[in-house]
């Protein structure tokens, strides 16, 4: 199952399993969505992904990083769900030229919410 408001995604991909339209916010639906379905596992994808956006509302990121993702991991816990796997879109610059990249080369986040993660 997918569960997406579709502000970002397409129904088109969405190809293994139904796809729910719900937002992660709506602890309603989301709920519904958890007791119709019963995962054993969740992968969170839900995030907002401009990265210009993020510059120019970074308030309105955090909200939807940290508070929007507590309702779901509220949701998780409610419905025993104990796995899960959670990917926050970023940007980092990488200061150094040289190639290829050494494992220990230091990142820097070049933005509000790469700065918090």
């Amino acid at each position: 199952m997918t569960y997406d408001n579709l502000s970002n995604g397409h129904k088109p991909n969405v190809k293994w399993g139904p796809l729910e339209i719900g937002d992660i916010r709506d602890a309603v639906k989301l709920s519904a969505a958890f007791e119709k379905y019963n995962p054993e596992a969740v992968i969170h994808f839900a995030s907002k992904i401009v990265v210009s956006e993020s510059v120019k509302e970074p308030e309105s990121y955090y909200d939807n990083r940290v508070n929007d993702t507590k309702n779901f991991l509220e949701q998780m816990q409610k419905h025993s769900v104990k796995k899960s796997f959670f990917q926050a879109p970023q940007r980092y610059t990488v200061a150094p030229k040289q190639r290829p990249l050494p494992n220990h080369i230091p990142c820097y986040p070049s933005t509000p919410m790469a700065k918090l993660n």
